[in-house]
């Protein structure tokens, strides 16, 4: 992202570049959500499950809004 970013500041004014380079921006963003889906979905049941209270977790949601 650096690199397109000092590629977009050495094009000026060009259109084409420019808009080349906001291409390369979107698939660069792309491949980094894809990526960091597939890393959160490798970790699916290497994790221990803990069990949780969702009546206290509400409790304390709810607590939020009333201070």
């Amino acid at each position: 992202m650096g690199n397109l970013y000092i590629a977009k500041k050495s094009a000026g004014d060009n259109v084409r570049i420019q808009t080349c380079l906001e291409q390369i921006k979107i698939a660069i963003s792309n491949v980094n959500r894809i990526l960091d889906f597939a890393k959160n979905f490798e970790m699916l049941g290497s994790q221990e499950l803990i069990p949780t209270d969702v009546g206290k977790a509400f409790d304390e949601a709810i607590s939020l809004f009333l201070t």
